[in-house]
Parts: C-alpha cells; sequence; structure tokens
C-alpha cells in the first residue's frame, strides 16, 4: 500500500542527509513517532524544542523505548545506549498510518 506523503526539508548537513519532517495526511509523522517512543528527537531539525517536549512525554509515560526498564549503569547501560543510538539506513517501503511504517534496511546499511 503506497500513501502520498508531504516533506518539508530544513537543512542538509555536511554529510548530503537532509533534515526535515514528513507529513501524513497532514499530521507530523515524526513528531507522531517520538510521542509513542518509537524515535527520539534531533538537534538537526527546526522542530527540535517541540520534539524533545514530545520525547519528555513519552519517557514520563514509558512509552517505547522509555519503557523498558534498564539499570542505569553496568552491561544494561551499554544495551540502552546501543539501543538509542541504533541506526540503520532503510527505505520507507510501506506508511500503514500515523504509526506503523515498514521500511527495507539497504545493503551496506
Amino acid at each position: 500500500m503506497q500513501r502520498d506523503v508531504d516533506v518539508q526539508i530544513d537543512n542538509c548537513d555536511n554529510k548530503g542527509v537532509f533534515h526535515g519532517t514528513l507529513y501524513l495526511s497532514g499530521k507530523d509523522f515524526n513528531a507522531a513517532l517520538i510521542e509513542e517512543g518509537l524515535a527520539t528527537a534531533s538537534s538537526k531539525g527546526t522542530k527540535f524544542n517541540e520534539y524533545l517536549k514530545a520525547e519528555k512525554k513519552a519517557k514520563e509515560a514509558k512509552k517505547g523505548i522509555w519503557g523498558t526498564d534498564f539499570n542505569e549503569s553496568g552491561p544494561a547501560k551499554r544495551e540502552k545506549d546501543q539501543i538509542l543510538g541504533y541506526s540503520r539506513a532503510v527505505t520507507v517501503t510501506e506508511i500503514e498510518d500515523a504509526q506503523n511504517i515498514y521500511v527495507q534496511e539497504l545493503k551496506g546499511g
């Protein structure tokens, strides 16, 4: 299933990576992911303060990645840091709604 989306590009960093906002049916998809604890706020976009507030609410509600019970020291802290720092190059293959997306990992990503 394919969806039409709107993308607003805010800037491009020195590595050629575009930073911006993806809108699905007029809703800020980035914010939706952060609100559900499925993403973290990035300081590279123009909506950082807004996203940081959404991230704080997700943390307080223990949603998504914030709901996992990790100790703040030792191996568990390293595991949490790995989860929060985990990234892969992907292509979005399907957007079902504001909370369900499907991606395909790019080779060498």
